[in-house]
């Protein structure tokens, strides 16, 4: 959990939040990593931490400029909506999560926007997935 002090508008916020339960067996004879996840930012519970949710710049300004585009996913729902996922990693290999969304202004979702003004609803729930597979460190023959 991360707090964030605002000293434009002298107020504190919560920030990207992640609560996980994580577990691991052996499927196949290789390690399975699997868990859930409630967290206020959509790509926030990537296991590398090369989604949008960590991506550059890290930090910003309130006052300076900045680009007048960009998708929904990067950023425009951070703190704006709390949501619910499991994933899975198997032998560092293949990784796959499902996640669903929705505003946190209303319901068990509310705390995870605390002290953020919401200014993006999202109407029932956006779901967000990934099912990629990659050769992380190895070779796929």
């Amino acid at each position: 959990m991360q707090l964030t002090y605002d000293r434009v508008g002298n107020g504190i916020a919560l920030d990207n939040t992640d609560i996980r339960y994580v577990d691991t067996f052996i499927l196949a004879g290789k390690h399975l990593t699997y868990g859930a996840t409630v967290n206020n930012n959509p790509t926030v519970e990537d296991a590398w931490n090369s989604t949008p949710a960590f991506g550059f710049p890290y930090a910003s300004s309130a006052v300076a400029l900045t680009p007048a585009a960009r998708t929904v996913i990067d950023g425009t729902l951070a703190q704006q909506v709390g949501g619910l996922g499991a994933y899975a990693i198997w032998d560092s290999i293949i990784y796959g999560n499902f996640s669903i969304y929705r505003t946190n202004n209303k319901g068990i979702t509310r705390p995870l926007g605390a002290g953020t003004t919401t200014s993006m609803v999202v109407d029932d729930v956006a779901p967000t997935g990934a099912w990629p597979c990659s050769s992380i460190g190895r070779t796929i023959p």
